[in-house]
């Protein structure tokens, strides 16, 4: 897109009429990118609707309600402009299983930078889960380490400290939670996220919300992933942080 300072440079000395077109142009360029990402949205809808039916889940296009249940987790606090949508959800002895869009915003005015992301999230019955949070390690991370920012590291799993920065208040809590099968499932997932407070633990690729196609892997994995953590949260001794 032109920019309003670059088409103002433009308009400077030109013609009315070419000055007309340009805005013209700009605006119609503006509608058809406007209209493309309306119909990938309404598609989404579609797809994600097929998606739960296919898996014998429930389907709700808005779920605001769930931000309060969520709110322990570290994603749900940043920003503003929330918005839970095209939520698959279940439930079975207990055990809440949901799968959905997640959108918020940082910043504001011409500064805001808007972040979608999919989530899976569990809610696990009898679960003393502490606040942690876990994901890629970058640069920045190693460098702020140094000068005293927690990075939980675990000696029996080099590979996983040198790719995963795991943070939490309860540093013996979480290192109880963190297994080594709980590892080992992250042994092929190398831009995870995970979360967890309470009874909940939730899942997200380090990057912009999947394509629906890649969500039923995604959601298997995280099944996967989340039966050793649930079960290292039951175990003597395990305890949250929080109700």
């Amino acid at each position: 897109m032109v920019s309003d300072t670059a088409l103002l440079h433009l308009a400077s000395g030109a013609p009315a009429g070419l000055i007309i077109g340009i805005f013209v142009t700009v605006g119609l360029l503006a509608l058809i990118v406007a209209g493309i990402s309306a119909a990938a949205e309404r598609r989404r809808d579609r797809e994600m609707a097929q998606l739960a039916a296919s898996m014998g889940f429930e389907y709700q296009a808005k779920a605001q309600w769930l931000l309060d249940r969520l709110g322990g987790c570290h994603l749900f606090t940043l920003g503003h402009g929330k918005k839970v949508t095209r939520l698959a959800r279940t439930e079975e002895g207990g055990l809440e299983t949901c799968l959905f869009d997640y959108r918020y915003t940082v910043g504001g005015g011409k500064n805001s930078r808007t972040y979608r992301r999919s989530v899976a999230a569990f809610h696990l019955p009898g679960a003393a889960v502490p606040r942690f949070e876990m994901r890629p390690e970058h640069l920045r991370h190693k460098l702020a380490s140094v000068f005293g920012y927690q990075d939980i590291d675990f000696a029996q799993a080099p590979g996983f400290s040198s790719r995963y920065l795991v943070r939490g208040p309860n540093e013996a809590a979480v290192r109880r939670l963190f297994t080594a099968e709980a590892i080992a499932q992250f042994q092929h997932l190398p831009d995870w996220c995970a979360e967890g407070n309470g009874q909940w633990i939730v899942f997200y690729p380090d990057r912009s919300r999947l394509p629906v196609a890649e969500l039923s892997g995604f959601f298997d994995r995280a099944v996967a992933v989340v039966a050793p953590f649930y079960n290292a949260s039951r175990l003597p001794g395990s305890r949250a942080d929080s109700p």
